[in-house]
C-alpha cells in the first residue's frame, strides 16, 4: 500500500468563496489604516481592501479562515495569499508621491471571482 499524504489537499483548506461573499464586510477607510508620519492611503485605493482584522496584541487575522495572517508569496510582486485558505492579500502598496507601503490588507470579497479554468481542474 502506498502512504498516504498527512497534508491536507489546497481543495480542502481554500476558502469557501460565496461563504465570505455573503458576509457583512465592510470596505476599507483611510482611517482603518494609520500610518504615522506618512500620508494616509487614498479612499479609492483602499475600496478595494478590508479592514486590517487585528487582534489585541496586533497581529492581523485572515477573512477567510480566521486564523492569525500568515502569507506566502505569489509569483506578482507585493501580492501573497494566506497559508491557511488561500485568501489574496497584497503586502506591497504602491501609492504616487509616497514610499512603499508594507501593509497586510486582504481584498474585498465582492471584487473576487472564481478561476473557472482552475475550477475545472
Amino acid at each position: 500500500m502506498g502512504r498516504e499524504s498527512r497534508r491536507p489537499r489546497r481543495e480542502d483548506r481554500a476558502f469557501n468563496l460565496e461563504e465570505v461573499q455573503a458576509l457583512p464586510v465592510p470596505r476599507c477607510r483611510p482611517e482603518d489604516v494609520p500610518l504615522i508620519g506618512i500620508a494616509p492611503m487614498p479612499a479609492e485605493y483602499l475600496q478595494a481592501f478590508v479592514p486590517p482584522r487585528l487582534d489585541a496584541d496586533g497581529r492581523s487575522h485572515c477573512l477567510g479562515c480566521g486564523g492569525i495572517l500568515y502569507v506566502n508569496w505569489t509569483m506578482v510582486h507585493g501580492e501573497a495569499y494566506c497559508v491557511g485558505c488561500f485568501f489574496p492579500t497584497r503586502l506591497f502598496h504602491y501609492i504616487e508621491g509616497q514610499p512603499r507601503l508594507v501593509v497586510a490588507l486582504q481584498y474585498h470579497p465582492d471584487d473576487l471571482r472564481r478561476n473557472e479554468r482552475k475550477a475545472r481542474r
